[in-house]
Formats: structure tokens, C-alpha cells, sequence
């Protein structure tokens, strides 16, 4: 019975270890975003740097973190079994989506903890509920109340194109597209907002 156990744990190594190395970049750059502008103060008084550039700064520095978990991607995956394909090339390329489209949200909680201190302790703990409605511990089913919830999270349009490619060798375009109109919505947004930022330093 316990090694029964033991094979069903090694079976979903791969899908956790993929979901969490994803999710990673996305709480952690969050959550610094809650405290950007507040924890740099001193470098925005002092300098004409761009806001902006903090955001992205915080995003690279999320995506250095995440290269460093690939050892144990790779652990995961040979713990799993699993066969490897050319799909795991996409892997990286799949994952990198994610960070131009983090630049709105970063940016929207660094903005939003200036106009309300209080949330710097309320968005981290809506970004830990945001874990469990992602696909990280389960899969999304074809119907029933989980399939509004990922429908509505872009967070795991991401997450679960990635898991899909590389474990189940499956390409859906359906959320490449949706990936793809958020990294859009992201950036556009991003250089609309570009203007407003440059007041940043009269509300710290």
C-alpha cells in the first residue's frame, strides 16, 4: 500500500514541480510589487530613475530566481518518469510569457499600495488564495464551478499551457491565445499608464 503511495506521489512530481517553478515567478514578483515603491524609496528621492524600471527590475530579478529552480524541474521530472519529447524545448520559451504580462499587475499593486498603505498586508494574503484557485494542486475539470474559476484566472491560463505542452505533449492554442492577449493587454496598458507614474515620488 505505501509504495502504491509512493508511485502516485513520484507520478505528480512533475506537474507540481512545473506548477510551483511558474507560480513562483508570479507571487513573488506580486508580492514585491505590494512593497516596490515604499522599499525604494530612498533610490526614487535620489535619482531620476523611472519608476517603471523598478517593475521590470523586480521581474527580471523573479525570472533569474526562477533558472535557479530548473535542477529541480528536472529531479521532479526524472522522479516522474517522465519521457522526454521535444515539447520540453517549448518549456522555457512558454514560461518567459509570463513576465511581459506581469508588468501591469506589478505595477498596479506597487500603485495601489501608495494610494492605500493598508494593503501591503491584504495583497499578499489574496495572492496565497490566488494559489489555491490556480492549477497547481489540480487539474481543471471540463465542467462544474472550478471550471468558471480557471476560466476567470489568468494566472492559470499560463500555468496550465505550460503543464499541457510539456507532460501531456498537447499544444493548445486556444490558451496560447488567451496568453497572448493578456501579454498584449500588459503592455499596452503598461506605456498608457507610463505618464502617471512620473508623479510617483510626490506620494511617498
Amino acid at each position: 500500500m505505501g509504495l502504491v503511495g509512493d508511485n502516485r506521489a513520484l507520478s505528480l512530481a512533475p506537474q507540481l514541480s512545473i506548477g510551483l517553478a511558474v507560480w513562483t515567478i508570479i507571487s513573488s514578483s506580486l508580492n514585491e510589487g505590494a512593497d516596490l515603491f515604499e522599499a525604494d524609496r530612498s533610490l526614487l528621492l535620489n535619482s531620476t530613475l523611472d519608476p517603471m524600471s523598478l517593475v521590470l527590475r523586480v521581474i527580471w530579478r523573479n525570472s533569474i530566481i526562477f533558472l535557479h529552480t530548473l535542477p529541480v524541474v528536472a529531479i521532479a521530472l526524472w522522479l516522474g518518469e517522465y519521457k522526454i519529447t521535444w515539447h520540453l524545448v517549448l518549456f522555457l520559451p512558454l514560461t518567459a510569457l509570463v513576465l511581459p504580462a506581469l508588468i501591469l499587475p506589478v505595477a498596479i499593486f506597487a500603485r495601489l499600495t501608495l494610494w492605500r498603505r493598508d494593503l501591503k498586508s491584504l495583497l499578499p494574503s489574496i495572492i496565497q488564495v490566488g494559489f489555491f484557485l490556480t492549477p497547481i494542486l489540480w487539474s481543471p475539470p471540463e465542467t462544474g464551478p472550478m471550471t468558471i474559476v480557471f476560466n476567470l484566472n489568468p494566472a492559470a491560463w499560463f500555468i496550465e499551457l505550460v503543464k499541457v505542452v510539456v507532460l501531456d505533449n498537447e499544444f493548445r492554442t486556444d490558451l496560447l491565445f488567451r496568453c497572448l492577449i493578456v501579454v498584449l493587454v500588459s503592455l499596452c496598458f503598461s506605456e498608457l499608464f507610463k505618464p502617471s507614474f512620473r508623479n510617483i515620488r510626490k506620494l511617498i
